[in-house]
């Protein structure tokens, strides 16, 4: 966890990010089969790492919300496709200097902390 790996984190916090870095993209109740504590401590972690802008939150269009890691070396900045019928996020390719250099010329001048870009529709398994 090179690019957290100087933060100070409490065990439970670094045991979530580890299960991220590893899958990815996961649900709090998927966060909760990996590890052996009660699912309201996985949300209160959650809640503090997302406060930390350490992991970043995309919410389904039905409530649901995933988590990944934060991190331009683990997890840079790419775009993820909502599938409508059993609403699962999926990450798609990171976005390549160029995409996010033509994205951003949309900021007009304003400060960009993070890109949102997701696609939705219909996913493989489900056509």
């Amino acid at each position: 966890m090179e690019c957290i790996s100087k933060l100070k984190l409490k065990k439970n916090q670094e045991y979530i990010l580890s299960i991220l870095i590893e899958n990815r993209l996961m649900k709090a109740s998927d966060i909760h089969k990996k590890l052996s504590v009660d699912l309201a401590t996985i949300y209160r972690n959650l809640k503090v790492l997302k406060t930390k802008g350490i992991i970043r939150e995309i919410v389904n269009r039905d409530g649901i919300s995933f988590y990944e890691v934060n991190c331009e070396i683990h997890n840079p900045i790419h775009p993820h496709f909502e599938c409508k019928e059993c609403g699962n996020i999926f990450c798609l390719n990171e976005l390549t200097k160029i995409d996010k250099e033509s994205i951003l010329k949309y900021a007009n001048g304003n400060f960009v902390e993070n890109i949102n870009l997701k696609f939705i529709g219909i996913c493989k398994e489900c056509l």
